[in-house]
């Protein structure tokens, strides 16, 4: 904590025509983040974003950055329809200036998937997951995002009904993250949820399906905290398939 208050404390004497696009203030808006202060990292990500807009232009790769570190912030708090155009353009300008070959560009376009899945805009979310999961199993790319953008397929082919499908896509996924992150780790627990949601989606299988996810939850609990965005999301899914 006094790391960010130190880092805080050096940010506010800066002078305000540094201040915009120094490096220090992208830093004390990642540690705000990573201690779950989002509301205070996106203020600074705001001005960060405009700052460099204003300096570098739309396709400055800082600009690109800072957009795409916005949008994720906002969609960790839950706020979709302000993360969605943010995706939207930060996917169009990695397209434009990095290729469809990148990772940065197949991160947003699974970022943005995702986005438009929890809204239920399923026909528009298929081909940007697809597409972002081939990329990244392709290269055995695992740290950047794999294993989140293969669960939000499995979780789109749920929703569509097509359960073999989602099955298939499933495959080795919780193994895999057991084996990569640990039994603890938020992608490991988010994984299991996404398996114990499907089990329950299948026909004879919503009673061992609730079982799964309402350990999957205790876990969740325990590791990350009771205010933790997976253990809140996942005790709503939990409750709701008590309310079926």
């Amino acid at each position: 904590m006094w790391v960010v208050d130190e880092a805080q404390a050096l940010l506010a004497a800066l002078p305000v025509a540094e201040r915009g696009t120094s490096l220090l203030l992208s830093n004390v808006a990642r540690m705000l983040d990573d201690q779950g202060r989002l509301a205070e990292a996106e203020a600074l990500q705001r001005e960060y974003l405009a700052a460099w807009r204003a300096k570098g232009g739309d396709r400055d790769p800082n600009t690109l950055v800072a957009l795409a570190n916005l949008a994720v912030n906002l969609r960790n708090q839950g706020k979709l329809a302000e993360a969605e155009p943010l995706f939207r353009e930060s996917l169009a300008a990695e397209r434009e200036v990095n290729g469809n070959d990148a990772k940065s560009t197949m991160q947003d376009a699974g970022n943005l998937g995702a986005v438009l899945l929890v809204q239920g805009k399923l026909a528009e979310a298929e081909p940007l997951l697809v597409e972002a999961v081939a990329w990244f199993r392709r290269k055995k790319n695992v740290y950047g995002g794999l294993y989140n953008y293969i669960a939000d397929l499995v979780e789109l082919r749920r929703e569509q009904g097509r359960l073999a499908e989602a099955e298939q896509e499933l495959g080795t996924l919780v193994a895999d993250a057991r084996e990569a992150w640990g039994p603890q780790d938020f992608d490991t627990l988010e994984a299991e949820a996404v398996a114990a949601r499907l089990r329950h989606a299948q026909p004879d299988g919503a009673a061992a399906g609730a079982a799964e996810l309402r350990d999957v939850v205790e876990r969740m609990t325990e590791f990350l905290g009771a205010a933790h965005q997976y253990t809140v999301k996942w005790q709503r899914v939990l409750e709701g398939m008590s309310a079926d």
